[in-house]
C-alpha cells in the first residue's frame, strides 16, 4: 500500500536537508581544525623519548702558567711557546686532585710538547691535534674525573 504524505511534508524535507548539511559539515571543519591544532601542539611540546634531556654542565677552569719547549727537530733550534687554559666539570674531588697535582700535569704536558716537531704545531690544524694528545695525556694522570677540554690562550713557535 502506498504511503499517503502529507503536502507540506515533502518540501520541509528538502528545505531542511541543506540546513543539516551545512551544520554537519561546519561540525566537520570545526572537527579537522581542532585536531590539526592539537595535533601541532603536541608535536611542538612533545620532548622526543628517544632524547635525553640535556643536562647543563657547570665547568671549571684552570689556567697553566706559560710553557715555553724545545721541539724535537733535527734540523736548527725551534721553540715553542704555548699558555692553556684546562676545562673540567665542576667536581670538588676532581678540583683537589687538579691542584695537587698541577705539577705532575705540567710534566705531562711539557714532555707530551717536547715530542712534537715543528711540522707537527705549524700546520692550521695542528692545534686540533695538539688538544686531542694533551688531552689524553692529562686525563692518563687522574682518578677522579677528566679534563674535558683545553684552550690555548697563547701559541707561538719560533
Amino acid at each position: 500500500m502506498p504511503e499517503k504524505t502529507v503536502k507540506g511534508q515533502g518540501k520541509e524535507n528538502r528545505k531542511s536537508r541543506p540546513k543539516k548539511m551545512k551544520i554537519m559539515l561546519a561540525v566537520l571543519i570545526f572537527l579537522v581544525v581542532a585536531g590539526g591544532f592539537t595535533a601541532g601542539a603536541f608535536f611542538y611540546f612533545k620532548k622526543s623519548a628517544g632524547e635525553p634531556e640535556v643536562k647543563k654542565v657547570e665547568y671549571e677552569t684552570l689556567e697553566m702558567e706559560d710553557m715555553v719547549v724545545n721541539l724535537s727537530q733535527n734540523t736548527g733550534i725551534h721553540y715553542f711557546r704555548v699558555q692553556m687554559t684546562l676545562e673540567y666539570p665542576k667536581n670538588e674531588e676532581l678540583a683537589e686532585e687538579i691542584e695537587k697535582k698541577k705539577h705532575q700535569l705540567s710534566d705531562v704536558l711539557i714532555t707530551t710538547l717536547r715530542s712534537k716537531t715543528l711540522s707537527d704545531v705549524i700546520p692550521a690544524g695542528s692545534a686540533e691535534a695538539l688538544k686531542k694528545d694533551l688531552l689524553k695525556a692529562i686525563n692518563s694522570r687522574l682518578e677522579h674525573g677528566k679534563v674535558e677540554g683545553i684552550y690555548f690562550t697563547d701559541y707561538l713557535v719560533q
